[in-house]
């Protein structure tokens, strides 16, 4: 037996106390002999951070209220014959690696969740929730930025360059009416080419779509263009532009768009610097295929030399498509090409020779 000092949890007064360490634990006893606590042997703890003075500071399990004080020198050799678990510490990975793992994995299964469910489906209802003018305007600014980035890097100045001849945006504007007959698109369309030598085009938001100007020039007939554009048409129908940015850039930008700050730099340079490096997901890129198909399919034009071109540009490697290049942003496969020569039923020419030559010659001008 031991004196002791005894702290109940309860109050701060401390109880002069027997105490008794053997095989069956701590029993805690006071001057009358009543029992005030009884501790297994495997549940007793030294508390860490006391004992000073000589003093051994005992509790019941790692998160006990109750303290028990003992100042005989010979208690701490009976507590380590006894107590197999007096230095156990609850804060030990080995002692909670089961409960950690639950919840850590809960977590990230949440998290997951979140990114591969979550996040796209809020991005969908945030893009239909963004009013159509905001969503033109900034798409606007969004082509123009893009447009801009590409004229520092090639010529050292700010200045987006468009081809633009009366013959070829005529010729464009009959392939574009043909690809949207009777289309339900949430803005109307405008299409512009952009004076980039990379084989690119990029749907914008707000109902914008930009050409690249290298995309045409390796075209070898005007229904792969007719193939890429009707593609690009795809992409506008479903909102997947304003999506992509909004899975990408987050709540910043719905924010600025909804308050009208369609031309704050921020969200203008966050969308169009995403749009540039962003692919996306197999599922929008097969949706804006099935678009593509019917819009050709309508117009009597060739689907499947889209497949086409596609499987060129894959062969030709990094001359036929360079950095930032279409195969980039919309990675082909060979499932989707099949799928689009299946699905093809249209035939015809997607422009006369005429308009081909006039729309190739649009940078000349």
């Amino acid at each position: 037996d031991y004196a002791g000092q005894f702290f109940d949890g309860r109050t701060a007064r401390a109880h002069a106390v027997q105490v008794t360490i053997d095989a069956g634990g701590v029993s805690v006893r006071d001057g009358a002999g009543t029992l005030l606590a009884s501790w297994p042997a495997d549940s007793v703890r030294i508390v860490p951070g006391h004992g000073r003075g000589g003093a051994l500071h005992l509790r019941e399990g790692d998160t006990g209220a109750a303290r028990l004080v003992l100042d005989d020198a010979a208690a701490p050799m009976a507590v380590a014959h006894h107590c197999p678990n007096r230095n156990r510490s609850a804060g030990r990975l080995r002692d909670h690696w089961k409960p950690i793992l639950f919840w850590g994995g809960g977590a990230l299964a949440s998290l997951a969740f979140l990114l591969l469910v979550g996040l796209p489906w809020l991005a969908g209802v945030a893009a239909r929730a963004v009013p159509a003018s905001a969503e033109v305007a900034w798409g606007a600014d969004v082509a123009d930025a893009i447009g801009a980035m590409m004229a520092r890097r090639l010529a050292g100045d700010a200045t987006p360059r468009y081809c633009e001849t009366p013959s070829g945006r005529a010729a464009l504007d009959r392939l574009t009416a043909r690809l949207t007959a009777g289309a339900d698109l949430p803005a109307p369309l405008t299409v512009r080419v952009l004076d980039v030598p990379a084989v690119n085009a990029f749907a914008l938001p707000g109902g914008h779509i930009l050409l690249f100007s290298q995309l045409i020039a390796q075209a070898e007939t005007p229904a792969e263009v007719a193939g890429v554009l009707a593609h690009e048409i795809g992409h506008v129908e479903h909102r997947d532009p304003l999506t992509r940015v909004f899975e990408q850039a987050g709540l910043a930008t719905l924010l600025g768009l909804l308050i009208g700050d369609v031309s704050g730099s921020t969200v203008i340079v966050a969308g169009s610097q995403l749009l540039l490096v962003t692919a996306y997901s197999r599922d929008a890129e097969r949706a804006a295929d099935a678009v593509a198909v019917d819009r050709l399919n309508r117009a009597g034009i060739d689907a499947g030399a889209m497949a086409g071109f596609f499987e060129r540009l894959t062969a030709g490697g990094g001359d036929a498509a360079p950095a930032l290049g279409l195969l980039s942003t919309h990675p082909p496969s060979a499932e989707r090409a099949a799928a689009l020569r299946a699905a093809a039923t249209g035939r015809g020419a997607a422009m006369s020779e005429a308009d081909w030559q006039a729309l190739r010659a649009m940078c000349d001008g």
